[in-house]
């Protein structure tokens, strides 16, 4: 069954929503909306976004929401932390980022996309937002009757929307995302996004000013000493495909321009959309395809979210009311058999435990014939032996039989326990009855001794008679009394 995720990219002048069904193995886009909010207040806003939401069929109790945070209300850095657990990053990251602004830890949620790790270290981009504008932000939504599950930083969910090969190795490329007011420019090595700025480049001068923009960024991300140079540049956005600003960024940067391919190339055909959209280029819902494809499962990284520590997983099964029905049909059959697989099993091991009790009692009876009342067959056959031997310790070994010293010896020899230090002195036998000093490193070495030679078949009774302090700190004298039983 297919899920359907809802991207959304609201900015200033605009909102883009695409809307993307992810099945078992793949995702498609299959709607997009669009909708001009330039000059529009919060309440406006809101409900543009609903009646469009209305309009694409969203359902809130079955539809995942990505939502995209607006890059000029960010800020990032690109840092190295020497740890490479995420639980443990996420717990270090504020307070690694609270020295490099100026922030308190309490002020701003930050989250990061992993770059790459460096031996016990991680080297990171962090995606910063103060707590204020991300709660304004939401609330916007929330009016709308939205309660996004992810907040995407903008040049991040760009970056989720364009090809996974579009960088290859080793390779520096500048993703413009070029507005009518500003412009987002984000470094992109071997496929993730590696730093990232927002710029108010507009004009005659634009592509001076992203060219100029785009080399203090590597500068600040690689450094001065560092000889890194944009190989090619892609772009989007409303501004993304006008062919002669593409031109004089490329004679200014002196590398190939080219527009993104993405995902969006393929969106539904012109006649199930609004003319108003036919006009617009795909690139435009670039951002917003990213966001969608995010919680999708696609892109070549695990990508921010701004909204990660601040809840719960809100939804642990999401469908509507059909799918919560099946899901109780299928949890009722696994509930039943698992009953009627345990009273079967039940059944079946108490015919064995009869079985073995009738075996039981037959071989006592062939032990001892004489037992007439058999009440506890365990018990009353160690009465029996415990008899036996009595008469054996009595008779000794006039009895001729072969006596085990050897086999008894060897198993002292491998009753101590693996790493322990021993050393001994003196080993007396008698029959039944074994006798051993020796040295050792602690108090709790000879109980462990003592306990490992009662584990030994033949042993009774096991007695510490003298432990105490050597000469050296180190050792302790001990001496074992071994009864066989």
């Amino acid at each position: 069954m297919a899920t359907t995720i809802f991207g959304i990219d609201l900015g200033r002048q605009s909102l883009k929503i695409a809307v993307v069904e992810k099945r078992l193995r793949s995702h498609e886009v299959t709607e997009i909306g669009y909708r001009d909010v330039d000059g529009m207040d919060d309440a406006e806003i809101a409900a543009t976004l609903s009646e469009l939401l209305s309009q694409l069929k969203f359902n809130k109790n079955a539809d995942h929401v990505t939502v995209v945070f607006p890059s000029e209300k960010l800020s990032s850095r690109t840092l190295f932390i020497p740890l490479t657990q995420r639980k443990q990053i996420t717990e270090a990251l504020p307070f690694e980022i609270e020295p490099l602004t100026p922030f308190d830890a309490d002020d701003f949620v930050c989250d990061y996309t992993l770059i790459k790790t460096e031996g016990s270290g991680t080297r990171l981009l962090a995606s910063i937002a103060l707590k204020r504008d991300l709660e304004k932000f939401l609330k916007l939504f929330a009016a709308a009757g939205v309660d996004p599950e992810i907040v995407l930083p903008s040049p991040i969910a760009t970056s989720m929307a364009i090809p996974d090969d579009f960088a290859s190795e080793n390779e520096t490329v500048a993703l413009l995302d070029i507005g009518h007011r500003s412009t987002v420019i984000t470094l992109v090595r071997n496929g993730v996004p590696v730093a990232f700025h927002t710029t108010r480049a507009e004009g005659a001068g634009i592509a001076k000013l992203i060219a100029r923009e785009v080399n203090r960024l590597l500068i600040s991300e690689a450094g001065p000493e560092e000889n890194v140079a944009v190989s090619r540049v892609v772009t989007c956005g409303g501004l993304g495909g006008e062919e002669v600003v593409l031109k004089a960024i490329g004679d200014e940067l002196g590398c190939d321009v080219e527009i993104a391919h993405i995902v969006g190339d393929d969106l539904p055909p012109d006649d199930n959309r609004s003319p108003a959209i036919s006009k617009l280029s795909p690139s435009i819902f670039t951002t917003a395809i990213g966001a969608a494809i995010c919680s999708a499962g696609g892109g070549a990284f695990e990508p921010a979210n701004l909204r990660g520590g601040d809840e719960e997983e809100k939804r642990g099964f999401a469908g509507d009311k059909k799918q919560i029905i099946v899901a109780a049909c299928l949890l009722a059959t696994a509930i039943f058999f698992g009953f009627a697989s345990f009273f079967i099993e039940g059944e079946r091991l108490d015919r064995k435990y009869e079985g073995l009790k009738r075996q039981i009692r037959a071989e006592f009876k062939m032990a001892l014939p004489d037992v007439k009342n058999i009440v506890s067959e365990k018990q009353q056959l160690k009465n029996s032996l415990a008899k036996i031997r009595e008469k054996s310790k009595i008779l000794g070994a006039g009895l001729m039989a072969e006596d085990p010293f050897l086999d008894r010896l060897l198993d002292l020899s491998t009753a101590a326990p693996e790493g322990m230090k021993l050393d001994i002195d003196e080993l007396a036998y008698e029959w039944g009855k074994v006798t051993m000093s020796g040295r050792t490193e602690s108090f709790e070495k000879v109980e462990q001794l003592k306990k490992s030679i009662e584990n030994l078949p033949w042993t009774g009774k096991v007695t510490v008679d003298r432990a105490k302090a050597g000469i050296s700190s180190s050792e302790i004298n001990f001496r074992l009394e071994v009864e066989a039983i």
